[in-house]
This record gives C-alpha cells, sequence and structure tokens, in this order.
C-alpha cells in the first residue's frame, strides 16, 4: 500500500521563477523515502544497516509547485528483484485534485559498506516491502 507523507516547503526550495526548484522535488522524496522505509520496517530503521543504496533516479517534472500549495509525496515499490527495488514516487498537491507535480522512479541496489560490494536484497527487507504493499514480490531467475 503506497505510504502519502506530507512535506513542507522551505523559503530556499522556491527558485527565481516562483515555483520549486527541479533539485529540490529529490530531497522531498528522499524523505519520504526514509518515512517509507522507517514505516515499511515496523517503526524503526538503522541507517547504518539498511543495506541498500541509490543506483539510478529518473524523474518526470509535470507540473510547477508554488510555495503557498499543500504538497505531499506518495511512494510505493513496484518490484524487488534478486539485488535490487524499484520505487515509484509521486509529488502531488491535494488541494489541485491530486495534480501530480513529479513523479521518480529509484532503483535501490542491496549494498554491503564493508565490502562496497553488491549483495542481495535480504529477505527482511523482502518480507518489510511485501507486507507493506500486501503483495509478494517473486523472484524472476
Amino acid at each position: 500500500m503506497p505510504l502519502t507523507t506530507p512535506v513542507q516547503l522551505r523559503f530556499s526550495d522556491i527558485d527565481a521563477f516562483g515555483h520549486v526548484n527541479n533539485t529540490i522535488y529529490l530531497s522531498l522524496m528522499d524523505l519520504a523515502k526514509t518515512r517509507y522505509f522507517i514505516e515499511a520496517m515496523g517503526g524503526e530503521l538503522d541507517i547504518r544497516k539498511a543495506g541498500l543504496v541509490v543506483v539510478n533516479v529518473n524523474c518526470d517534472f509535470c507540473a510547477p509547485a508554488f510555495f503557498d500549495e499543500e504538497l505531499v509525496v506518495i511512494t510505493l515499490t513496484l518490484s524487488v528483484g534478486e539485488k535490487s527495488l524499484t520505487l515509484e514516487q509521486e509529488v502531488v498537491c491535494p488541494a489541485k485534485d491530486g495534480q501530480v507535480k513529479c513523479r521518480c522512479r529509484t532503483v535501490m541496489c542491496g549494498f554491503d559498506p564493508r565490502t562496497m560490494t553488491a549483495i542481495a536484497i535480504t529477505p527482511e527487507w523482502r518480507n518489510a516491502l511485501e507486507k507493506m504493499e500486501g503483495r509478494e514480490f517473486p523472484l524472476n531467475k
């Protein structure tokens, strides 16, 4: 099940055109991704032991967002493979019938910080994400 995270804009998030600067969207989604993972892991997440790193981010900027708009980020897991998972996030404005401001897909890889190498997504993460989304993510080998 997707998680909706309200986000607060800061004055410094606004660019010379009066709208949210495109670089800020990644920060907003990072906040929401952290909240999503904390929720998935039952309220506790040791970031030093998370075992995931971002390997790819793709964003589509759909409509400008402005300082006075209420924004939320909707986060969900699209897929979980052997060594990676894919998240989808949207920054939306509920007051404008859920108008999508930005849509992002992020690929994260299992990672061992001791060896600095990719590793399999742990059963703990797979189970937590399956529970969060209410569905299984079968391994396609």
